[in-house]
């Protein structure tokens, strides 16, 4: 008999990681010139998968970049 598990996302109730997020951004962005947000389309992105912001915001990445 297998053992019931759960799985909890406890981002935003144990830790904020949000400016850890912006930051990794900020760093992505100092380094591929091809890809730019602002702080406003970061929030409006956040919790959202990689592949998904870059299609939303840099539809030119292939599927391989933005994974």
């Amino acid at each position: 008999m297998k053992e019931p598990g759960l799985l909890f996302d406890l981002d935003g109730v144990l830790i904020n990681s949000g400016n850890f997020h912006w930051l990794s951004w900020k760093r992505l962005m100092a380094e591929e010139s091809r890809f730019s947000m602002n702080y406003e389309q970061f929030l409006s992105t956040f919790g959202k998968r990689n592949d998904e912001i870059f299609k939303e915001l840099a539809p030119h990445f292939s599927k391989e970049e933005s994974l």
